[in-house]
């Protein structure tokens, strides 16, 4: 690794601490080498969080239908659809989440879209997280070749 790349890596440890105390206000895209240990950063944000519950979605095996399942609901006599989030989102929880968005650089577009909401605003939908929820994403390297990729949009989101 050379100096400059070496002065802003972070160790798994630090990226913990990090992600627990801006989490809330910020996502982290944890982006590093295969098999560096990224998805296991959850084991460690939960013990500097014993009060919130970890909740891992997949990203590699999803499609934009996935986050949310309609709903036929009604108002004053008036049928509509509501959307309610898939399970593994974890805001039914109504508790402090760990959401870890594993692999979102292998996710489809559309998945990749679909979650950039709860990334920034906090919102599966129109359900807000738990204000002290935290939210962070893992991806591999894009030059690794193994499919991952960001938008430059997204990236520069986060």
């Amino acid at each position: 690794m050379n100096a400059t790349a070496n002065l802003y890596a972070l160790g798994l440890n630090e990226v913990a601490h990090l992600i627990a105390t801006i989490g809330h206000q910020r996502t982290i895209i944890l982006e590093g080498h295969i098999g560096t240990g990224k998805t296991s950063v959850e084991k460690l944000l939960a013990e500097l969080k014993p009060s919130h519950r970890v909740v891992r979605f997949d990203c590699t095996n999803k499609d934009l239908g996935d986050l949310f399942l309609p709903n036929m609901a009604d108002m004053n006599g008036e049928p509509f659809v509501r959307f309610i989030p898939n399970e593994e989102l974890g805001v039914h929880l109504n508790e402090p989440i760990i959401l870890n968005f594993d692999e979102i650089g292998k996710a489809n577009p559309s998945v990749i879209k679909g979650v950039r909401r709860v990334m920034l605003e906090r919102m599966v939908g129109t359900q807000k997280l738990h204000p002290d929820s935290i939210v962070f994403a893992t991806t591999n390297l894009g030059a690794e070749g193994v499919g991952d990729l960001l938008p430059s949009h997204t990236r520069n989101a986060m």
